[in-house]
């Protein structure tokens, strides 16, 4: 299923709208669930989520830069969606409060066009707005 930012499914065409129409967006949609989703947002499976909105507040330095990176990584890992070497997470500050994560994914991991490049891009606000997925 196709859903909007917000978690609502998505209409198109009179229909309930689903991702095979354009070739690995059900693999992005799922890896943007899974870093702006908190721990408990999914009664089905509690354990998944990124969980960066207990960052708020924090201080935009070179720690917390680490903590979110392994917070993504557990999100797209635990539960063996996939390995450590499908991706790379790039953090850096954006602003005094902002930071800007990027992922990027192995292409092999879906049906893509070989040397494709499958990217998540995230803007994070510590002082307490966001994720905000960009695409």
């Amino acid at each position: 299923m196709k859903w909007s930012s917000d978690g609502d499914f998505l209409v198109e065409n009179g229909d309930i709208a689903d991702t095979s129409n354009k070739v690995g967006l059900g693999f992005v949609q799922e890896a943007e669930d899974r870093v702006k989703s908190s721990l408990e947002d999914w009664k089905l499976y509690p354990g998944r989520g990124a969980d960066i909105d207990i960052f708020h507040g924090e201080i935009n330095n070179e720690d917390t830069w680490e903590n979110l990176e392994r917070a993504i990584t557990f999100a797209l890992t635990s539960d063996l969606f996939l390995d450590n070497q499908d991706f790379s997470v790039t953090i850096a500050p954006i602003a005094e409060s902002e930071i800007g994560i990027r992922i990027d994914f192995n292409t092999s991991l879906t049906d893509t066009v070989p040397d494709s490049t499958i990217v998540v891009k995230i803007v994070y606000d510590l002082a307490g707005k966001g994720p905000f997925i960009i695409r």
